[in-house]
């Protein structure tokens, strides 16, 4: 390997730990979500690593560039734990190996999927199979705010820290605001929410 290309692995690598230093993968054995991307993505993730923190949601992630049989079976073991396995849809994602194996995983050992799409990428074939009922919401059709409360109410009620007075406090807020509907289009399960109505507060 050229002197330059070490040098660009050198600053990738300490690029990702001072960001990853910003949020800290949960450690414990309360419920918790597992989240699944592409690395390349990850200035397109951060926005939801972001939403989970300061909601005070249990999340798990791969911390940086690890390889080998000891981290992928670490891998495997936080995914058969964890209470629900979110997956960032992408171009860079659905060529993912690594994606496409926490995916199967995560599928073979029933773990409650959602799947973000951030963009308007096609699933492959065996993808599609995989993911066709499983929870979706798409960032383009969404404004932020919308997609926000969507996403929030999307992971289960559980991967909170109970603990955190703001958490609880903002859990009601939104269960008193919002509920949440299922509906199924194109072969496609979709969560939603809608705003309660006045006498159902």
């Amino acid at each position: 390997m050229k002197t330059d290309e070490i040098n660009t692995a050198k600053k990738t690598e300490e690029n990702y730990q001072k960001i990853f230093a910003e949020y800290k993968s949960y450690t414990g054995d309360e419920p918790f979500v597992f989240v699944s991307y592409a690395h390349d993505d990850f200035e397109k993730v951060r926005y939801f690593f972001d939403l989970m923190k300061h909601n005070h949601f249990r999340f798990w992630f791969d911390e940086g560039i690890q390889t080998g049989s000891e981290w992928s079976d670490e891998i495997a073991r936080k995914i058969k734990k964890c209470a629900q396995f979110l997956v960032f849809i992408s171009e860079n994602s659905v060529n993912s190996d690594n994606v496409k194996d926490e995916i199967h995983t995560a599928v073979k050992h029933g773990i409650d999927i959602i799947r973000i799409h951030l963009d308007k990428t096609e699933l492959q074939e065996g993808l599609e199979l995989k993911l066709d009922r499983k929870q979706a919401l798409y960032v383009h059709k969404y404004e932020p705010n919308d997609f926000k409360n969507r996403f929030c109410s999307a992971l289960s009620i559980k991967t909170v820290e109970s603990q955190s007075d703001i958490s609880k406090a903002a859990k009601r807020k939104l269960e008193d605001k919002y509920e949440m509907f299922e509906c199924i289009g194109n072969g496609q399960r979709f969560i939603g929410v809608k705003a309660k109505r006045p006498e159902q507060k």
